[in-house]
């Protein structure tokens, strides 16, 4: 998918955007993440639709790296999280973004990211469906038992080795950012 096919059908679905624009993939993965990976960053130039979130931290970002061929899409990003399963796919559905956009607005998708403060690394993420009350990992329920994990106090032996883990908790309307340690 293009840029420009990208617009036509983000505009087609009454879907509001705004186009920011990267020197390379380095400077976009600065932006996305509080602790981005580098190494295997393109130097293409990168231009991304953002489509702003109510809840006024973290937004729906889709990325289009220049090529010969235009600008190609890459990825999309809700938040720092990342949907891999787009990656490495020649064509994209069409129908399959506009699915995803429509479930994060509408308020059914939430996302857990975990960074560790003191060591300045990234931990993981995971997105959750919570409308899918019948997956145990990824869905309500799974959702429920994260937010136990993140609500727990450190272990001992975080405590012992003063951790400080930061837990960023969102969807569409709310953010909440946790700080341990």
């Amino acid at each position: 998918m293009t840029l420009e096919t990208a617009k036509d059908l983000l505009n087609a679905n009454n879907i509001p955007f705004e186009i920011c624009y990267y020197r390379d993939e380095a400077d976009f993965y600065r932006h996305i993440c509080l602790f981005p990976s580098l190494k295997n960053a393109k130097s293409c130039k990168v231009t991304v639709m953002v489509i702003h979130s109510k809840n006024g931290h973290k937004d729906i970002e889709l990325q289009f790296n220049e090529t010969k061929d235009g600008n190609v899409f890459a990825e999309l990003y809700f938040g720092g999280f990342s949907y891999e399963l787009f990656g490495g796919r020649e064509e994209y559905s069409s129908d399959e973004i506009i699915r995803e956009i429509d479930g994060i607005r509408e308020g059914r998708v939430s996302v857990i990211e975990v960074n560790d403060l003191k060591k300045c690394r990234w931990i993981g993420d995971s997105r959750f469906d919570r409308n899918d009350m019948d997956d145990p990992m990824f869905g309500e329920s799974g959702f429920e038992k994260a937010m136990r994990k993140v609500q727990k106090p450190l272990s001992f032996f975080k405590k012992l080795f003063h951790a400080k883990i930061q837990y960023e908790v969102y969807d569409f309307e709310r953010y909440q950012c946790i700080i341990k340690g």
